[in-house]
Parts: structure tokens; sequence; C-alpha cells
């Protein structure tokens, strides 16, 4: 197996094992919970201020349509509360519930809980390395559309 080879069997494996677990973590959570609808509770709680459906679904890179389908799926199910804002009525905020709260909390742990894992086992300089080879695969995934 060449070197090409060796990366393409890791990149592909490494994605769909921390798929894998973070499904297992969301069975934990809520069986009902998809792997999107966590993401979105996790770009909601990112958000902060900016915490309008707009804003919501360029972070996620989805059209406004496909993050009110799941808005609204999330809010049915109790994690997602909407609300319209205090100064603007036009403009709709949305904010995580406590059980939305909850669920974000465990699916953070898991990912602190992976570079932890990764981090006690690499020394500084390959950990620095690492992450500036890995920020050109995220800049080349990043802007993917501009390359094919």
């Amino acid at each position: 197996m060449d070197v090409r080879e060796k990366y393409n069997d890791f990149f592909v494996k490494c994605f769909n094992l921390i798929l894998k677990r973070e499904k297992e973590m969301l069975v934990s959570i809520d069986k009902t919970l998809s792997m999107t609808e966590i993401h979105v509770i996790e770009a909601v709680f990112s958000a902060g201020g900016d915490n309008t459906p707009k804003r919501v679904a360029q972070t996620l890179r989805v059209s406004p349509g496909t993050l009110t389908a799941s808005v609204n799926t999330l809010a049915a199910k109790g994690y997602l509360r909407k609300e319209k804002d205090g100064s603007d009525k036009r403009v709709i905020r949305l904010f995580l519930t406590e059980k939305g709260a909850r669920a974000n909390a465990v699916h953070m742990r898991f990912h602190e809980r992976m570079v932890d894992s990764f981090l006690e086992n690499v020394d500084e300089s390959e950990a620095k390395s690492l992450i500036s080879a890995l920020e050109k695969l995220k800049d080349f995934l990043g802007d993917f559309d501009a390359k094919i």
C-alpha cells in the first residue's frame, strides 16, 4: 500500500469510526436524535448571541429551508425553542432548552474525550505538526466546490 492509499484508508476509517462513536453517544442521549439534529443543537449553542436561523444555517452550510425542518423537529422534541427578537419582532432567535443543553453537553464531552485521548499520546511538536497538516485538509474540504 503506497502512502496515498494509507492516507485515504486512514481518513475513511477514522471518519467512519468517529461517526459510529457519535451515533453510540446519541443513543445514550435519545434514540430519536439524528446526527444532523445534534449538530444543529451544537450550532445553536455555538452561535451565542448570533442565534438567528440564517446564521445557524450558514454555520452548518445548509439552506435555510433544510435548517427550518430540523429546527421544527427539534422544537417538537423539546430540544430547541424559537422566540421573536425583543427589539425586532420580524427576527426569530433559536435557543436550547434545558434538554437541548444537556444533549449538547454530552456531545461536547464526547469530543473533549476524543481530543484528550489523542493528545495524551503525542508530544507538543507532533500535535503542532499534525494540526498544521489537518488545517490544509480542512481548507480543502471547506472550499471543496472551488476545487472540482
